[in-house]
């Protein structure tokens, strides 16, 4: 990281030479010996600033790693250098690290549930994944005190579903079913209080990401367990188990249902489904920016094959 650094502000590597000169012309002997004792050639300036660098970047290539500062110190006091100089840009670079961070968390969890389903595929380690979804889940299961443990437990009873319906028999169909039954059940008693940042990073950068509403992350819980009860027990009666359900809920059901239709790029029949959503929770501002949405894009595809008429 010091060699970064040292390149970024200075256009050389610390050996003095140019990085594309070095790599050209070293061999493996020439970098241990500039490890061991070569110059660390790094001048910035004259003013405290500077020196202040200089001298971090000093320790940072330091051959005995134990002289070295860690990550967190040298970037602890990176980030106070930094605040000396600027204090906006500090915050401004802070709330940067703090989103990529709970980007970074949000990836990794999916990644490994993903994994662990790939993973499922080779026969001699089925049981294994089988038992750490189930473990995991038993463990999750103990506590959905608040609604973020509660979207947890929807993501770990998803995979653990998907795994027992892909590899299990008869029993294990029955299993996933009560699973997905929990997930929805526990989903209906946080209605309300589910909040984006419970399933996504808390900080929003208005440039690069469209905030979602509280609401499709509620529709996505309900998703999850509307998905394992179709593979279940079938389309038909899982729609006849969402007819009992409050309209908020069935609101967010036939949304993932218009969803899977927009997906698969019958926008037509996913507006219809949407003006069901619309009468059911007609406060939800979501469905009427959808059917705008789809709408275009229906156009844009049928201006692209044939002129649409007036009326569309």
């Amino acid at each position: 990281m010091g060699v970064i650094i040292g390149e970024m502000l200075t256009g050389l590597h610390p050996c003095g030479k140019r990085t594309q000169r070095v790599w050209k012309d070293w061999d493996r002997k020439d970098w241990e010996q500039w490890a061991k004792m070569g110059n660390r050639e790094i001048s910035l300036g004259i003013d405290p600033a500077s020196k202040e660098l200089e001298n971090l970047l000093q320790q940072m290539l330091s051959f005995n790693p134990g002289d070295r500062p860690s990550d967190v110190e040298a970037l602890n006091a990176l980030i106070g250098l930094l605040f000396k100089l600027d204090e906006i840009s500090t915050e401004f670079l802070k709330s940067l690290l703090n989103y990529y961070d709970a980007e970074t968390g949000k990836y990794e969890e999916e990644g490994r549930l993903s994994a662990l389903i790939e993973i499922s595929r080779l026969p001699g380690l089925r049981e294994e994944v089988k038992n750490e979804l189930t473990e995991e889940f038993r463990n999750v299961e103990k506590d959905l005190s608040d609604p973020k443990k509660v979207v947890h437990f929807c993501r770990i009873g998803y995979a653990l579903s998907k795994y027992l319906l892909k590899f299990g028999g008869e029993n294990d169909k029955e299993k996933a079913k009560n699973i997905a039954e929990k997930m929805i059940q526990e989903t209906i008693k946080k209605k309300g209080e589910i909040k984006v940042f419970h399933r996504y990073p808390d900080l929003y950068l208005q440039e690069v990401t469209t905030p979602l509403r509280d609401f499709e992350v509620y529709s996505e819980m309900i998703g999850f367990g509307k998905e394992i009860l179709e593979e279940a027990i079938g389309e038909e009666t899982t729609r006849e188990f969402f007819e009992n359900m409050d309209n908020f809920t069935k609101a967010a059901y036939f949304y993932c249902i218009a969803s899977n239709l927009h997906s698969e790029r019958k926008d037509m029949e996913a507006i219809g489904i949407l003006d069901q959503c619309i009468s059911l929770h007609p406060k939800e501002p979501l469905f009427n920016n959808m059917k705008a949405l789809w709408k275009k894009s229906h156009l844009f595809i049928e201006n692209a094959l044939k002129k649409p008429d007036k009326e569309e």
